[in-house]
């Protein structure tokens, strides 16, 4: 056979794979929203190097029944190991914050960390608000582009007689439209652990522990967001800690304090650790302290907003 002929015989060389040098977690569902009795299907994603170890909790919402479908793996390629796994979360028509599980990992040096991945919220027979009124500290989609050339058409159409009438109404009222500016991001942080602490089963509200520590991880992870721009609510505990440490965002007390809260309900979501009103008046503790250590110098002298 020719080399030409041995060529094209042997085609053209595939990709190569992605090199996997430290494990990843991620989980994806179906559809964010479905129909009452209508299943939710989630799929949680593990992708690990060969001589890792990694041990996987599965996932948990409250108030839904899961149920694993279908396990795909291991497979091993280019030096990385790949396990899919789907499930089916039913229940009650409502909203739901789906933790999907945990993975604790051990490199090869054997230091372990556990490994997260964000929570996914999803409604059953509801049009929302999504889980159990935290979109109140969810970041909004962005908006869709505005039609900036009908909007230039309508306006060029009124421009006279709204322009009349506009000033006809300020000439007579002649006083500026004071628009409030939204809170400082220490201030809206404390206002969102606050309403959160305030619903605690042990205060007469409706949040148990599970739900509570979702929702307190969620709050510290928007503050940290909102402060630094950095995209603290899709990383985990062990990520932000260490971009807290390299960025300087507070000193060492403060990310100690940070540590604490969050491996404190990483522990309560994925191994029903800790809990009780004792154990969130320590994370009421250690959150004021890092907002005291990350608010404006101006405001430090100030007390709790």
């Amino acid at each position: 056979m020719t080399p030409l002929l041995l060529l094209l015989a042997c085609g053209q060389p595939g990709p190569t794979a992605a090199v996997v040098t430290e494990p990843t977690l991620t989980a994806t569902v179906a559809a964010k929203q479905v129909a009452e009795g209508q299943p939710v299907t989630l799929t949680v994603d593990l992708r690990q190097p060969v001589d890792w170890q990694v041990a996987v909790q599965g996932p948990a919402a409250q108030g839904l029944t899961v149920q694993l479908d279908d396990e795909q793996g291991p497979t091993t390629l280019s030096g990385a190991v790949r396990t899919t796994r789907t499930y089916t979360l039913t229940g009650p028509a409502g909203s739901y914050v789906v933790q999907p599980g945990a993975a604790r990992v051990t490199s090869p040096a054997g230091e372990t960390s556990t490994l997260t991945a964000p929570p996914v919220f999803v409604d059953i027979g509801v049009a929302g608000p999504l889980a159990q009124g935290l979109h109140d500290y969810q970041a909004p989609p962005p908006p869709e582009e505005p039609p900036w050339a009908l909007y230039a058409a309508m306006a060029g159409v009124g421009l006279l007689a709204v322009g009349a009438a506009v000033g006809v109404w300020a000439w007579s009222r002649r006083q500026p439209v004071v628009v409030a500016p939204p809170p400082p991001p220490h201030v809206a942080a404390r206002t969102a652990w606050g309403e959160v602490r305030a619903r605690a089963v042990e205060r007469g509200g409706d949040l148990d522990d599970h739900a509570q520590a979702v929702a307190l991880s969620v709050v510290l992870r928007q503050y940290l967001e909102a402060i630094t721009g950095w995209p603290a609510t899709r990383r985990t505990g062990p990520e932000i800690l260490r971009f807290i440490e390299r960025e300087a965002v507070a000193g060492a007390s403060a990310k100690v304090h940070a540590g604490q809260i969050l491996s404190a309900t990483d522990r309560l979501k994925f191994a029903r650790e800790g809990g009780g009103e004792a154990f969130f008046t320590q994370l009421d503790d250690a959150f004021d302290r890092v907002i005291e250590a990350t608010r404006p110098v101006h405001d430090r002298g100030e007390g709790a907003s």
